[in-house]
């Protein structure tokens, strides 16, 4: 894995937000919203990164799927900390609970 602080700083800044956007929402963000975030206008450029990103060892990608971007460990620097993703239907931070138990409701939404 090449040393985090000799990636450029847009790639440290897509790290940044991908990391934090999965953490928020359960679910990678969009080349699109990557590109919308860290101030880059061309999806080509995004692209270009991301697959930097990849050589480095920063990430793996699911060629075809859509949101196919896996972070492989936390990012230096990063705001990821233990259990800060959230559940996509409700405000819980429990979204890998709700990934294995699908079918239950979620503890927080019953409380309300």
């Amino acid at each position: 894995m090449k040393e985090f602080n000799k990636l450029s700083e847009r790639q440290r800044n897509m790290l940044r937000y991908i990391e934090k956007y999965t953490a928020d929402n359960g679910f990678p963000p969009t080349i699109r919203q990557i590109g919308e975030n860290t101030g880059i206008n061309s999806t080509s450029v995004v692209n270009y990164n991301l697959n930097k990103l990849v050589q480095a060892g920063y990430l793996t990608r699911s060629q075809h799927v859509s949101r196919g971007l896996r972070l492989t460990g936390p990012v230096p620097g990063g705001e990821r900390k233990k259990g800060s993703g959230r559940c996509r239907s409700c405000t819980c931070t429990r979204y890998r609970y709700h990934l294995r138990q699908q079918a239950r409701s979620c503890a927080r939404r019953l409380q309300l």
